[in-house]
């Protein structure tokens, strides 16, 4: 090289030294002013092929849709266009045509499930409309896992990327047209018939108009029905000569093998009953010569040639639910799937089979990462078997198998990992919601009478509203504090009427879906006045439900031999109602409830009768918003005054998207309190998976999909409450609901829709079913662990809940400001951690989940301000045996529940924390707030001189960030300065060289 360039190197290699370290105080300034986030998902805009072929449409005959996105890397494969007023040399032109043709290309099919006869094909329609027409896909669709824009998730990051939406309900695999044998309305459903396979052809048709050529490589694939309809058709894919396919599978695998209940239908048979409804010879293949058990995953996998990275979750959770799933079935489905690994595959193709219970991997940017086999992620070993394919010289000999092999219980994607402790720090932050309603709790009374049996049980006893024993209930609510919402309610609230006299119980029958006639029962003024005397002695207040199903009458009543109860979906006449609300019983009740001077905290309309998901009933929106105004307005009317007036609540309903958005549109700011009902674990006569799903973060996590969608639905109320939960559904699950394992589930949904901006939490039931928190026992009422949590919340947890963030300190010491700063949440799948101020303002309460079974975490709160004079007080919960039946509090047995909150433990605040597997910890941090926890009526002042905080840490906490962004800004000035001036040095030197 010329020695002036050697010289000009030689001198300003300080200038380089200098623009490092710039730069290095340029990442510090983004790190403390930004919130990086690897996830990047892509957002893919909506393009119809009804243009390309007419026929490529949904069930309901609108056309099928594909999500569209070009390289972002290069010019989307799209011909340049050179003006020619632009002077370029040839060199740079083909330079140019060249970066501008992106030689990756994915195509990616969409799953959710099929239908295969009249039942399920009209269960769908009803159900998923989104599954049979385009007619609501939005414009645009945010997409992540291996659409994600970063390179550290996907490896087709920078490819030309197409997602064809699913809406021919038949896994890609028929092009028909509507079925012969299906009656009407049903018919008008699937006008366009089954047109899966043709939907794929069109989508390869779209591709090749945007530049798909021979030389490129196509990646082929998708998840579930998708990877299904993928893997019977990747041989033959009308792709112009030239272009490489390969596949990416995804949960494709449907076995043969027995449902765990006889009710299933298995999925063999599912097969063959849709051959026999729509045409799906055409994707038998050329080889394979057994008919539609050639759509079966491990049947046709070897008649496969088009290499493929294929992803089985070893215990594939679709199937484990699809086929309700015992022990024996789970046990042959992973059997199954490890003998695929054994049999004769294509030697260039990779297989990835976690021990995981889950399925589709590959559109979650977060499994794509943290599940591994081998320490190998699912991103990772796909970028490996990419590169390996893509190598002509060194072709593979034999298949890639990343395979667990391990057995027992172990977090998804720990098999075959030694399972150690870490030193984990809890990061305290801000405010993450300042909603919550005082004391946030809230415990539910219900109808249901002793003859209310689920699944031959029967374990209501004396909990109904109508025959508890309300001395019984006293001392509870006395410990639970001043405050407490007592709600009475549930299904039967639509079955009662207001009187002044006594009458009969409800009747037993299964003409109704609930189980007992429509005559119901009532409320006698007496038995309503014995609730406000109670609530008045031990100050609770009360939320009551009001029937809305009160002069509506059912269609056309079924006949007697039909069973409401059992077959309601096969009935339309069991919930299908019309007539307007009589309001006449409910304005004569609230009057002289307001005349009496009878305090309620709020009032309900209606117990889950709206919408599809409705029990009682399925009124529309339109129709349940009619009535719900009505009664807003008789409220109104009777309780002139807007302070002494009840709370309005509603739809008190599971939450359907469609149905919450017109209900709120119609209603405005009438409805001042949002309610939804949740039961996290499904029904609760499936007891061995509603085990499983109570120990499984990742199942209990699925809150988190639907919570963000209601707190932005429900802008145009003042706050949102879970109007019941009680974790499984129907009485709850024997043996499991009434356990210390219970309360898994009841902390962490609580303390989970505390942090996303809910203001209330109600608990199925106070007493009563396998869920209550006291249960009946030779008459006299015990407290179960459950109790024990919500008597922990009551006491101890205020109005805020505070942002947490878990990371491993195992590799670091001591605690600064930067450990707030550059932390990362890394903390185990087993643990979860949650921060409130407390009830006292002057404390800081922590809440900790270990779900682990093997493993104590180690464990080190960090907080700024914070001073390490406060005291920790702290309470672990544990089961009390190995069968979680009862709960010790710091190890030891509680006689007497008043006893509980003097059982704290006190530890010194630079201890670290230890909290045992299977274990709930609450940690009080006495005197440790910070200024998030300042309340309505106390000053910054008055909060710091409660707490031991000093005054030099809270100068430091709120100038610390403002003294360190200053001496960076400095910093930088002076080194572009410093450049500058020895810019000129070298320049000069040049020159005289």
């Amino acid at each position: 090289r010329p020695a002036c360039v050697i010289e000009a190197e030689r001198m300003g290699a300080h200038r380089v030294r200098a623009v490092q370290s710039e730069l290095r105080c340029v990442k510090l300034i983004l790190i403390l002013f930004t919130i990086p986030s690897m996830v990047r998902a892509s957002t893919l805009s909506r393009i119809s092929l009804n243009s390309i072929d007419p026929q490529a449409v949904c069930n309901d005959g609108t056309s099928a849709m594909v999500y569209w996105k070009p390289s972002e890397r290069y010019s989307n494969t799209n011909k340049s266009i050179i003006r020619p007023d632009e002077r370029k040399d040839k060199k740079e032109i083909k330079k140019e045509k060249i970066s501008q043709k992106s030689p990756l290309w994915l195509l990616y099919l969409q799953g959710g499930g099929m239908c295969y006869d009249e039942g399920s094909c009209k269960r769908r329609a009803e159900n998923n409309l989104h599954l049979v027409s385009s007619e609501r896909y939005p414009e645009t669709k945010d997409i992540s896992g291996i659409f994600d824009e970063s390179p550290d998730i996907s490896p087709l990051y920078d490819a030309n990327m197409a997602f064809v939406s699913y809406c021919t309900s038949d896994a890609y695999f028929a092009d028909s047209g509507t079925p012969s044998n299906f009656s009407e309305p049903l018919r008008s459903s699937f006008v366009g018939g089954f047109r899966g396979l043709r939907v794929i052809r069109t989508a390869i048709s779209f591709l090749i108009s945007k530049g798909l050529k021979s030389g490129d490589r196509l990646v082929f694939g998708g998840c579930s029905a998708g990877a299904r309809g993928a893997l019977a058709n990747i041989d033959e894919l009308p792709v112009p000569l030239g272009v490489e396919t390969v596949g990416l599978l995804d949960s494709p695998l449907w076995m043969d093998i027995e449902p765990g209940s006889k009710d299933v239908v298995n999925l063999l048979d599912r097969l063959q009953k849709l051959s026999e409804i729509a045409d799906v010879t055409q994707s038998y293949g050329l080889e394979c010569k057994e008919k539609h058990r050639c759509l079966l995953g491990e049947h046709r996998l070897q008649y496969v040639h088009t290499p493929y990275f294929l992803i089985a979750n070893q215990l594939d959770s679709y199937q484990i639910h699809t086929l309700k799933a015992n022990e024996t079935t789970r046990k042959h489905l992973r059997e199954r799937i490890l003998k695929v690994s054994r049999s004769d595959i294509q030697p260039f193709s990779a297989l990835y089979l976690p021990a995981c219970e889950r399925h589709c991997l590959s559109l979650k940017s977060r499994y794509m990462l943290e599940i591994s086999v081998d320490g190998s992620s699912v991103s990772n070993s796909f970028s490996q078997w990419l590169d390996w394919i893509g190598d002509k010289h060194k072709p593979l000999e034999k298949p890639l198998k990343f395979i667990d092999n391990c057995t027992g219980i172990y977090e998804c994607g720990s098999c075959g990992r030694k399972q150690t402790a870490k030193l984990l720090s809890i990061t305290i932050g801000g405010v993450a919601n300042s909603r919550m309603d005082p004391g946030y709790t809230c415990v539910n009374l219900d109808w249901w009478p002793s003859s209310k049996c689920d699944k031959g049980t029967c374990p209501w006893q004396k909990g109904s509203i109508l025959s508890l024993n309300l001395s019984q209930i006293k001392p509870f609510l006395k410990e639970m504090g001043n405050g407490t919402k007592l709600r009475l309610g549930g299904s039967l609230s639509d079955f009662v009427k207001y009187t002044d006299e006594e009458c009969h119980g409800f009747i037993n029958d299964n003409s109704t879906r609930l189980g007992f006639n429509l005559n119901g029962s009532c409320l006698s003024w007496r038995r309503w006045k014995e609730f406000h005397d109670l609530c008045k002695e031990v100050e609770c207040e009360i939320i009551f439900q009001i029937n809305a199903l009160n002069g509506r009458s059912l269609v056309s009543p079924c006949e007697k031999t039909v069973d409401c109860r059992h077959n309601s979906k096969a009935n339309p006449c069991c919930t299908k109602w019309h007539g307007d609300w009589d309001s006449s019983n409910t304005i004569r009740f609230l009057e002289r409830t307001k005349k009496e001077g009878l305090h309620l905290f709020a009032l309900q309309f209606g117990n889950e009768v709206n919408g599809k998901k409705g029990i009682a009933a399925k009124l529309p929106p339109e129709e349940y918003a009619k009535s719900f105004l009505e009664f807003v307005s008789i409220v109104k009317r009777i309780w002139t005054s807007p302070e002494t007036r009840p709370k309005i609540m509603g739809p008190n309903g599971n939450f359907e998207p469609e149905f919450f958005q017109r209900f709120q549109e119609i209603v405005g700011d009438s409805l001042e309190i949002l309610t939804i009902h949740n039961y996290i674990l499904g029904p609760g006569h499936f007891v061995e998976k509603v085990k499983r799903h109570i120990r499984n973060v990742t199942k209990l996590e699925r809150i988190r999909m639907i919570a963000p969608t209601i707190v932005t639905g429900g802008r145009s109320v003042k706050s949102i409450w879970i109007g019941e939960a009680g974790g499984a559904y129907n009485s709850g699950s024997p043996d499991i609901s009434n356990t210390f394992l219970s309360s898994f589930w009841y902390n962490h949904n609580m303390a989970t829709l505390a942090t996303l901006g809910y203001s209330g939490f109600c608990r199925q039931a106070f007493v009563g079913g396998h869920y209550s928190l006291l249960k009946l026992d030779k008459d006299e009422l015990k407290a179960t662990p459950d109790f024990i949590s919500l008597l922990l919340w009551r006491n101890l947890i205020g109005e805020k809940a505070l942002i947490t963030k878990t990371s491993d300190r195992t590799q670091s010491s001591g605690f600064s400001l930067f450990d707030i700063i550059f932390s990362k949440n890394d903390s185990p799948e087993s643990l979860r951690s949650f921060a409130f101020c407390g009830k006292n303002t002057s404390n800081t309460v922590v809440l900790v989940l270990n779900f682990n079974a093997k493993i104590t975490e180690s464990l080190q709160i960090s907080m700024w301000p914070i001073s390490h004079s406060y005291k920790r007080v702290e309470y672990h919960l544990t089961a009390a045996d190995k069968q979680f039946t009862g709960v010790l509090v710091n190890g030891k047995h509680f006689r007497n529940i008043s006893k509980v909150l003097k059982m704290g433990r006190t530890r010194s605040a630079r201890s670290t924390l230890k909290v045992k597997p299977m274990s709930i910890a609450f940690i009080v941090l006495e005197g440790a707030a910070g200024h998030q926890c300042i309340g309505k009526g106390d000053s910054f002042r008055e909060v710091v001189e409660r707490s031991s905080v000093r005054w030099t840490e809270v100068v430091m906490y709120i100038g610390g960030p403002f003294a360190i962004v200053a001496v960076v800004v400095f910093l930088s000035a002076r080194i572009k300065a410093f450049g500058r001036q020895q810019d000129k040095v070298a320049s000069s030197g040049l020159k005289a060289r």
